[in-house]
């Protein structure tokens, strides 16, 4: 018999024995608690790959968006084997600020620094696909793209500067105005992107709200703006590119921090881990509108 070690071939006689080894103590896996801001398949999709994930291990728990309910489940996940929670969704990880010796981490929120919701014990899992696979998808469907701005709430300096950095790998240079309000947010859109070919739409609630987002894409439609968005269901209002996280991977990213975490300590780590991939979708027929090709710019995970 032979054996490799550090590169090295060790032989060893076949009636060498030795003494039988010690079972390999494994920890048990620590039960989950996964609450879930409100049904929604953008949350579900991750909650259900957690569950599968976990084997019998995650228990999934909603919020029902009333004080006295909410207030309960809270006792009902302090009180309960769970030494681990996933929060998904804003409202969740808003509420998962009560728990004690819980160890939390969050996911699907934007807005993290607005909130406070960085502990030792809680920290978070991008809400963001990776700046780089977006600019290099939207440069294949459109080569000459090279003006994109980007308009956000306050605190997302951090984000905005990598994604600056990608963008310019793919030659695009990303401007960033920063407002405080929808109502700033349309009178930018109607008063200061008219110099840039593209708009990069991200999902801050607390400036882009849903009749903003109409006139965002009104906007693009009547003056020939590529737009890239968040979620799918904006192609079919003027959004030219999707790009969305993929379930999978949010859940990969969620179970590789609570598998780093030791029980009964905080959550070591960054305050946000990155995603991996991307799922894009391309709006085909608006990319001939605007003469570009779709098919240079094929769909799927960005990996």
């Amino acid at each position: 018999m032979r054996l490799a070690i550090a590169g090295t071939l060790i032989f060893i006689s076949a009636c060498t024995t030795k003494p039988a080894e010690a079972p390999r103590q494994v920890a048990p896996p620590q039960r989950v608690a996964i609450v879930v801001s409100h049904r929604t398949s953008v949350f579900d999709d991750v909650a259900e790959q957690l569950q599968q994930e976990l084997a019998g291990n995650g228990t999934r728990y909603y919020l029902s968006g009333k004080s006295a309910a909410d207030k309960e489940l809270a006792r009902i996940v302090a009180e309960s084997p769970a030494t681990q929670v996933v929060a998904i969704g804003l409202p969740a990880a808003q509420w998962s600020k009560q728990l004690e010796q819980k160890q939390v981490v969050f996911c699907q929120v934007f807005n993290h620094q607005q909130y406070e919701l960085v502990s030792e014990w809680r920290k978070g899992v991008s809400s963001v696909p990776p700046a780089e696979q977006l600019f290099e998808k939207w440069k294949s469907l459109a080569p000459s793209l090279r003006h994109v701005v980007t308009i956000t709430g306050p605190t997302h300096k951090n984000l905005i500067a990598d994604a600056k950095q990608a963008a310019a790998g793919q030659g695009v240079r990303l401007a960033h105005i920063v407002v405080r309000s929808d109502k700033e947010f349309r009178y930018t859109i109607k008063n200061r992107v008219g110099k840039y070919q593209g708009i990069w739409l991200l999902p801050d609630n607390r400036v882009l709200s849903r009749s903003t987002m109409r006139e965002v894409m009104s906007y693009s439609v009547r003056h020939g703006k590529q737009v890239a968005v968040f979620n799918p269901q904006l192609l079919s209002i003027g959004g030219l590119i999707s790009a969305e996280p993929v379930p999978e991977d949010v859940a990969a990213r969620v179970l590789d921090r609570l598998r780093a975490a030791r029980p009964g300590a905080g959550i070591p780590g960054p305050a946000m881990t990155p995603l991996g991939k991307t799922r894009f979708q391309i709006n085909k027929v608006l990319a001939r509108q605007l003469g570009l090709t779709p098919d240079r710019a094929s769909t799927g995970n960005g990996v």
